[in-house]
């Protein structure tokens, strides 16, 4: 801040703390520093709460030309763009008759964040992504929030003085997470129709919803009755994406985050009860938080596969969507300005009301590699029994 008031007349935005959660209440300071005098209509004070998203879309459609006899490709371009306010103010902090003389002059503001708010999320991949006839560019996304201040300068060819700040919201984990059973009994394939049997799979997760460099553990029961050996068992976290735009655009996109991989399961082998294995993924710390908004929606997805031996051999998976939220440390120290900000004109901090949140919609349906949606696995909750053979083995 120091060096922004050094060369000439600023403006900065202090917020009193690093990050926010949904319901908060935000207090913070506008700083004026003018070091020479200047005309101004008013100080005004914006807060926006926004989500925004963008990306290319090229398609090629093959047509054929019996003029020419010949196969032609046309290619045509989308563009894709969306934006929806959560809240979008613009309130005066002051309004000067004449000119701002030499001095410092320090503004005060507090609200309260609505609840329900989905939390921040950026989104940005500027490469190319190919799938289904389809070729993508430019995808961005964000859900942003932020506090502006612009003393209005009269005059077209006089640029307004300016700063922001953005605060950071997150999601709050609103109940203690569960554990949670996903089982399923996976009819196993080789060439798409010749049957190799049933591998019966019993996933027992220890928690449904996880803090950002948290461990997650599964206890994985499996009685293989199929002809079909497994090689290996994987663990992954993969992070579904799914964007939408004004009108009916609509992108998905599914990132692994995470994978461990351990020991596979010969055919006719059975793990069950006691045999149950233990198998944890340490998730990185650095992942964005699930964040639910009504165009950018990002969930995370927990995979547990039996990899078939041979190429041709169908998988056993089970899935369970999880949620990630930040692992923030609290904080509750105000923070005022510096000692060497020594206004001249202190004015009381002014009470700006907030709309309520739009509620928010459902979660988006996570469709599979092949685009429709799969049947879902079974559900229990975590009273239910063991599988026969025993109590799982401890984590």
């Amino acid at each position: 801040m120091g060096q922004g008031f050094s060369s000439g007349n600023a403006l900065f935005v202090y917020l009193d703390k690093p990050h926010y959660f949904p319901g908060d209440v935000v207090n913070g300071y506008v700083l004026l520093n003018c070091v020479s005098a200047f005309q101004a209509s008013a100080l005004v004070l914006k807060v926006e709460g926004y989500e925004k998203t963008m990306w290319e879309e090229r398609v090629e459609d093959k047509r054929f030309d019996n003029d020419k006899n010949e196969w032609i490709t046309d290619t045509r371009t989308n563009n894709y763009h969306g934006r929806k306010d959560f809240f979008k103010l613009k309130v005066p902090l002051s309004s000067y008759p004449q000119q701002v003389n030499p001095g410092q002059y320090q503004y005060g503001f507090t609200f309260a964040l609505p609840v329900g708010l989905p939390g921040s999320f950026e989104y940005v991949d500027s490469g190319m992504c190919t799938g289904a006839g389809r070729t993508y560019y430019h995808t961005k996304a964000k859900i942003k929030y932020k506090v502006k201040a612009e003393a209005e300068v009269p005059g077209i060819l006089k640029p307004n003085i300016r700063h922001k700040a953005y605060m950071m919201v997150h999601q709050r984990m609103v109940k203690p997470p569960s554990e949670v059973i996903a089982s399923d009994n996976k009819h196993i394939k080789s060439c798409c129709c010749m049957d190799k049997g049933y591998a019966n799979m019993i996933a027992n997760i220890q928690k449904d919803a996880y803090y950002a460099g948290e461990v997650a553990n599964v206890i994985l029961q499996v009685d293989n009755k199929s002809e079909a050996a497994f090689r290996e068992i994987q663990l992954e976290l993969k992070r579904v994406v799914v964007l939408r735009a004004d009108g009916a655009g609509y992108r998905e996109m599914k990132d692994s985050m995470a994978k461990a991989k351990f020991p596979g399961v010969s055919a006719g082998d059975t793990l069950m009860g006691g045999a149950a294995r233990v198998l944890s993924l340490p998730l990185p710390g650095t992942l964005q938080p699930t964040a639910m908004g009504h165009l950018v929606h990002s969930e995370y997805v927990l995979y547990v596969t039996l990899k078939a031996e041979g190429t041709f051999t169908s998988d056993a998976k089970l899935k369970v969507p999880v949620a990630i939220f930040a692992n923030v440390p609290d904080y509750t120290q105000y923070n005022a300005p510096p000692p060497y900000w020594q206004p001249q004109t202190v004015m009381p901090a002014i009470q700006v009301a907030m709309p309520s949140a739009p509620p928010l919609p459902p979660p988006p349906q996570v469709m599979d590699d092949r685009g429709y949606q799969p049947p879902q696995p079974t559900y229990d909750g975590p009273s239910a029994p063991p599988a026969p053979g025993g109590g799982y083995p401890k984590i």
